[in-house]
């Protein structure tokens, strides 16, 4: 993964189930990880493996609220065709990893969900 969160950061993630009483319009969403398309944001941390927060995979009618593990976006890879010169020769692959957004500020969901 590249640029992978600190434990000081994941430490200060709010524990899975801080959120049960708030509408999801109101949860602040504390980080974000993204690849190709895909962001995963993260309202909660279980303080081992799992976040706790919203998922779109590049399709806005089928994103949702659910739990995803760091374990995994850790192994998640694409692969981007690379081209050379006005003629866009192929030249081979460049493997691209999961990012955690290190300039991410804090922000309610309501706010996230229009920006793109």
């Amino acid at each position: 993964m590249f640029n992978e969160p600190s434990k000081e950061v994941l430490n200060r993630l709010p524990r899975y189930g801080a959120n049960e009483q708030i509408s999801q319009e109101k949860i602040v969403i504390h980080g974000h990880f993204f690849i190709g398309g895909c962001d995963w944001y993260v309202a909660e941390f279980d303080g081992e493996d799992t976040f706790w927060g919203f998922v779109n995979l590049n399709c806005p009618q089928n994103a949702e609220w659910g739990p995803f593990l760091l374990s995994e976006l850790r192994e998640l890879r694409l692969s981007v065709p690379v081209h050379e010169g006005c003629v866009q020769r192929y030249i081979g692959h460049l493997p691209v990893e999961v990012e955690w957004d290190a300039y991410w500020k804090p922000k309610p969901f309501a706010e996230i969900r229009w920006e793109r």
